[in-house]
């Protein structure tokens, strides 16, 4: 397994995200799981499940079906590194924000403000 749990750093009403290392390049990346089952509850088609968890990881790996990957990078996006489906999940590689994420930082500076 290229990537190594170390531990949950958040929780959504569909997914869990993990701060991982990966072994290959020894650095610290984030990964979202995101259960199938969710899908599952919107449609029982297969092939609709597997294309609403390709939409999830189009939001920051934007890519076509069938079509070579196009990555989009802008210094304030955070990647998508890598994908996967592990067994019943979806899993993100996605670059890890140590200092937490938006909503955290807009937060701060809210309560920092004066």
């Amino acid at each position: 397994n290229r990537y190594s749990c170390i531990k949950e750093i958040g929780r959504g009403s569909s997914s869990t995200v993990w701060l991982v290392k990966d072994r290959e390049t020894n650095l610290l990346v984030a990964m979202k799981k995101c259960h199938l089952s969710y899908y599952r509850s919107i449609s029982k088609s297969t092939d609709d499940i597997f294309e609403m968890a390709y939409r999830e990881v189009d939001r920051s790996f934007s890519f076509s079906i069938g079509s070579p990957i196009k990555v989009y990078y802008h210094l304030n996006v955070i990647q998508c590194l890598d994908y996967f489906i592990d067994g019943s999940y979806l899993c993100m590689i996605l670059e890890y924000m140590p200092s937490g994420d938006l909503e955290d930082f807009i937060d701060y500076f809210k309560r920092n403000e004066q």
